[in-house]
This record gives C-alpha cells, structure tokens and sequence, in this order.
C-alpha cells in the first residue's frame, strides 16, 4: 500500500533498514515499509515533529499500517513461534517490524498461558470425575458387602 509523504524541505536521501530512500520537496508517494522504516529514523523525526514532514492523508496512513501488520502478523504464524522468538533473539528484523513481532510474541505467550489454563481445568475435571467414580464404586461395593452380610445372617 502506498502512504502519500508531504516534504518541505529540499531533496534528501535517508539510509533505512528499506535502502536509501530519496524525499524531495513536496508530494512523495512512498510503500508503507519505506514509511515506517523513515518515520522511526532520528532524523526524520526531528522532521515530523517540526513540521516539515507530514502525511496527506492519515486514515491511508492508519489503513496500510493496518494493513501491513495484519499480512506480517499472518508471516509471523507460518513461521511458528518458535523461529519467530529465534529470529527476535538474533535481531534479524528491520526496525519498524520490531514493534510489531513484540506484539505478536506477546500475544501468542498470552494464548499459550491460556490454553495452558484451559488444560489445566480440563485435567482437574477428569481428576474430579475419575475420583467420583472412585468414591460410587466404594459405596456399591461397600453395599454390596451388607447386602451379602445381611443374607448370611438371616
């Protein structure tokens, strides 16, 4: 998805963790990677703050980034948390990802605790049923037992 950039300053060119990325002075249409990789850069946002960079239309802006991490999120599954949490560890994503992969691990520990949870619940009730029917079989047996006593004795 493509991000609408308004620069007013003169021509620059910005090393990322994307390549060079060349702004000039007013409307650059830029691929919402290049965007984030430009917009956590010391640099630039000292020109975002100042004014001299801005977004043209910011709900594009929120949509592509919306956008973009949902599809990276959906990266992030096929890779499966244990290479994702290697590759954090190694620091093999670019700099605007890494907000986004510490989201994604968080969110998946939370599933994991949770599920977690859930089989621990389910063990409890299989131990509480198993223990029930533990408990049942005494008492027939025990019934058992005075019902034969009973007819022994009369």
């Amino acid at each position: 998805m493509i991000v609408t950039i308004i620069y007013k300053e003169d021509a620059a060119t910005v090393a990322t963790s994307e390549g060079e990325i060349t702004i000039k002075n007013g409307e650059n249409p830029l691929a919402i990677c290049q965007w984030m990789a430009l917009k956590i850069h010391p640099g630039i946002l000292r020109r975002i703050k100042n004014g001299s960079i801005s977004v043209k239309d910011t709900s594009v802006e929120e949509e592509a980034i919306k956008e973009f991490k949902c599809s990276f999120f959906e990266q992030l599954k096929t890779e499966g948390y244990s290479l994702v949490q290697k590759k954090w560890e190694s620091s093999n994503y670019k700099d605007f990802e890494q907000t986004f992969v510490k989201q994604w691990l968080s969110k998946e520990e939370d599933a994991m605790i949770e599920s977690e949870a859930l089989r621990e619940i389910d063990s409890l009730r299989i131990a509480k049923s198993s223990k029930n029917i533990a408990l049942f079989s005494a008492v027939i047996a025990c019934v058992s037992i005075v019902i034969s006593f009973v007819g022994m004795v009369t």
